[in-house]
């Protein structure tokens, strides 16, 4: 049987393959296609930066990346059937409209915060609330229902048949980018049980659950997006060889991480035996 490559070292074989899809200019711009090379490039980068850590220590601070790279392939495989034209003015209009409303936020911040010239709303273009009517009418024309600004994430989740992976990935998360003691409470770990043991506070603690996490899951989005949409990223055939290993590789393992853990709960894991069981079985849920 043919060893298996540690995961680093796919994504090495990888590089020069994504380097080479991830170029482009600005001839005749397809907007789709630029921010589908950046949204590869950011999930390749992920990976290949995270698999390489000579040290778990400060992987509690890069989990939250996932949700990006979640949203990417959501939104790119919600619009690939799109016709090219429009798509590109969409990406174009959502483009225009985030840079628009940054300046004013920003303006606002800085006008309270610290005196400093900045791009503002005297800079925010006039029709700028026209951009959010044009990518409205394209939802629209598509009907991809929508609020006041767009669909949100789920509804394009939805669209792209990647619901259950939204559900997932924003309960793992969301609670990097809002308050939650249950991520708080984590940190906290003792040598012993009980009420009366010293508990130590520390993004450190757990920080080997968090590398798993972040491999395991950045190389499962990865490869949902270069599967969703190889026709328009145009992988070549050495790209899918390696693809095809990571996929091996993720398939292999005995235990994904889980949201909740055993450990976290002071419960006892069950037995690999166990484990290798249910896997065979798919959980006993199939005859």
């Amino acid at each position: 049987m043919k060893k298996q490559r540690e995961l680093k070292n796919i994504y090495r074989s990888l590089k020069p393959f994504v380097l080479e899809v991830t170029k482009s200019n600005l001839v005749n711009p397809d907007f789709y296609q630029l921010v589908l090379k950046a949204a590869l490039a950011k999930s390749f980068d992920f990976n290949f930066y995270v698999t390489g850590l000579q040290s778990s220590s400060h992987s509690f601070y890069h989990t939250a990346t996932l949700r990006g790279l979640c949203e990417d392939l959501i939104v790119l495989k919600a619009l690939k059937d799109i016709p090219q034209k429009d798509r590109s003015d969409l990406v174009m209009y959502l483009q225009l409209t985030e840079t628009f409303e940054a300046m004013e936020i920003q303006g606002k911040f800085f006008g309270k915060n610290h005196p400093q010239v900045v791009l503002d709303q005297q800079y925010r273009s006039k029709p700028s609330r026209n951009k959010i009517d044009k990518s409205n009418a394209i939802y629209d024309k598509y009907a991809i229902p929508r609020r006041k600004y767009g669909p949100t994430i789920q509804t394009l989740a939805d669209k792209a048949n990647l619901l259950e992976v939204y559900e997932f990935f924003y309960a793992a998360t969301s609670k990097w980018v809002h308050f939650s003691p249950h991520i708080l409470m984590r940190m906290g770990w003792a040598p012993s049980k009980g009420i009366m043991a010293t508990y130590t506070f520390t993004t450190k603690h757990f920080s080997h659950y968090y590398a798993g996490f972040n491999a395991v899951y950045g190389t499962y989005l990865f490869g949902l997006l270069c599967e969703n949409l190889e026709s328009e990223l145009g992988l070549n055939p050495k790209t899918k060889k390696y693809l095809e290993e990571l996929g091996l590789w993720i398939g292999s393992l005995m235990r994904w991480p889980e949201l909740i853990t055993f450990e976290e709960m002071n419960l006892k894991r069950p037995s690999l035996i166990l484990d290798a069981v249910y896997n065979v079985t798919k959980g006993f849920t199939e005859p």
